[in-house]
């Protein structure tokens, strides 16, 4: 996907960008919701063309000196 693309995709499901590592074309994101409502997002973004794959993580972007905010 095209940064562009990607972020209206990420906003579309109520995300913000705050990551991203665009030579591997890979975008760190946050989501309102845990649980069920976080699994809800995540198999509907799944579902959209270009989506390879989404996934929780507990690794703060603030301490990832590889992600520009």
């Amino acid at each position: 996907l095209a940064k562009e693309e990607a972020e209206k995709i990420i906003a579309e499901f109520g995300g913000e960008v705050v990551g991203y590592d665009y030579p591997v074309n890979f975008f760190q994101a946050r989501f309102p919701g845990e649980g069920e409502a976080f699994e809800k997002t995540r198999i509907n973004l799944l579902s959209r063309k270009g989506v390879e794959m989404v996934t929780p993580t507990p690794v703060s972007v603030h301490k990832d000196p590889y992600y520009v905010r």
